[in-house]
């Protein structure tokens, strides 16, 4: 395999010796890369060659023949992202997104959806976007990339269609990854893994799904739906994804 070029976003780097640096990337072309750069640190250290994590980098590399390390030997910046990391709310946003790409994106398994909607999230924390609400598309375009899309329009139970005009609410049963309708609800509790739902909430959701990030970036929702969707997609992902995310604890205890 010859010489690659392509886009990449950081997700991890630690320092390795005396002048090297070890990096996790998503690249737009080749999915999940480690690699090495020589070079980076000290003294002697070459210009571009220090990438800082979720920013937006042109790479170039070369697969080694051995083991899981590639050899990165430019690295170009595109976008620091500066005001996703302003404050300490969008950086632990900005962490949460990059550990959810790294604990799902597959080694050298090329995801141009995955790795434009990392890019789409990371822009809209840049901006005067929600943070909260950018998190929460960012967890249900997520969750369809992966053929994990709540079914919020068939009871689970009886596959009968729910009837979103008619009700203002139903039960959302994790392990089955859809709605129980109301004969179907035996009053199971949440610790049993069912979750109340409201109609708001589940029509978010659907138009999330459906539509650009652009557009839905500047939907508002009220304060129950916003509470709802936080309790809902994170128990949902972490339902399906089983990792203890370090950024989730984060957030946690920022009572975010």
């Amino acid at each position: 395999m010859g010489v690659n070029t392509t886009d990449a976003i950081v997700l991890r780097r630690r320092e390795f010796r005396e002048t090297s640096l070890l990096v996790t990337l998503f690249t737009k072309d080749f999915g999940k890369i480690n690699g090495l750069i020589k070079g980076a640190r000290g003294a002697r250290a070459q210009a571009g060659l220090n990438p800082q994590l979720f920013t937006l980098n042109r790479i170039v590399f070369y697969p080694r023949k051995r083991g899981d390390l590639d050899m990165v030997t430019e690295c170009d910046l595109i976008d620091f992202f500066d005001d996703a990391k302003r404050d300490l709310e969008r950086l632990a946003f900005a962490s949460y997104f990059g550990e959810l790409v790294d604990v799902v994106g597959q080694a050298r398994q090329p995801s141009s959806e995955l790795f434009d909607l990392l890019l789409n999230s990371l822009k809209r924390l840049s901006d005067n976007s929600s943070a909260k609400r950018t998190a929460r598309i960012f967890e249900i375009k997520l969750l369809k990339i992966l053929g994990l899309s709540p079914n919020l329009t068939n009871c689970v139970g009886c596959n009968k269609d729910i009837e979103w005009k008619a009700t203002d609410r139903a039960s959302f049963v994790l392990r089955d990854g859809g709605l129980r309708c109301k004969e179907c609800d035996t009053g199971n509790s949440v610790t049993k893994g069912v979750l109340p739902i409201l109609r708001g909430t589940a029509n978010f959701i659907m138009h999330v799904e459906r539509a650009s990030h652009e557009r839905v970036s500047r939907i508002k929702v009220s304060r129950p739906v916003g509470v709802q969707l936080e309790r809902l997609m994170g128990a949902f992902i972490a339902f399906y994804v089983k990792s203890n995310l370090k950024s989730v604890d984060f957030l946690r205890k920022l009572k975010i």
